[in-house]
């Protein structure tokens, strides 16, 4: 399942800290997550299926990176 995060190229997105990040705020592991594909204004990620309810339960809850996410 695909996921659009509201962070890009242009706000410095880059997959080394928005894996870690993915995994920690939505409770998912690396395993799980799939192609990471950065855009000029937005990022889709692919989660695995199985992991994809509980990851988008998580994504809802706002943390301090202000940063949405929401299915695509």
């Amino acid at each position: 399942m695909l996921f659009r995060l509201s962070i890009g190229r242009r706000n410095n997105a880059d997959p080394k800290w928005l894996l870690p990040m993915l995994c920690r705020r939505c409770g998912v592991k690396r395993r799980d997550i799939g192609n990471i594909k950065i855009l000029d204004n937005e990022t889709v990620v692919e989660i695995a299926k199985d992991a994809a309810e509980h990851f988008a339960a998580n994504a809802r809850r706002p943390d301090e990176e202000n940063i949405r996410i929401q299915p695509y």
